[in-house]
């Protein structure tokens, strides 16, 4: 800090130093305590969004499987859930079950189809 002094006819400077380590010291702390803290919150958040990831990948398989099918009219795939017995594996195991009936049904139309080809053929 610097402050004039006015003595007689004089100006004089009075200057008043302290040293800043003690601020430099604590700063530095500072800085490697938000560095660290930094590094942590990134560390849990990419581990949570690998779990995250790891949970989707059932909706992933029940996503690819109806593409499949769609694409192919393949109704012997099923998406084979063997996870926990949640929202995701209650959709895996409900669309497995509607794939076999629609297996079913597509085969009753294709045993009616034959038959009935075969009965306008004969005489």
């Amino acid at each position: 800090m610097v402050s004039p002094l006015y003595l007689n006819d004089q100006t004089l400077l009075l200057e008043v130093a302290r040293s800043t380590e003690h601020v430099d010291s604590i700063m530095n702390d500072v800085k490697w305590s938000l560095l660290t803290a930094v590094l942590v919150a990134f560390v849990l958040a990419a581990s949570q969004g690998g779990d995250s990831s790891a949970r989707l990948s059932p909706v992933e398989r029940v996503t690819r499987a109806a593409q499949n099918i769609e694409t192919g009219s393949d109704l012997s795939r099923r998406v084979g859930y063997t996870g926990p017995a949640d929202e995701v594996g209650r959709l895996a195991a409900t669309f497995d079950h509607m794939i076999e009936h629609l297996e079913r049904v597509f085969q009753s139309q294709r045993h009616f189809v034959a038959d009935a080809s075969h009965d306008l053929r004969g005489p």
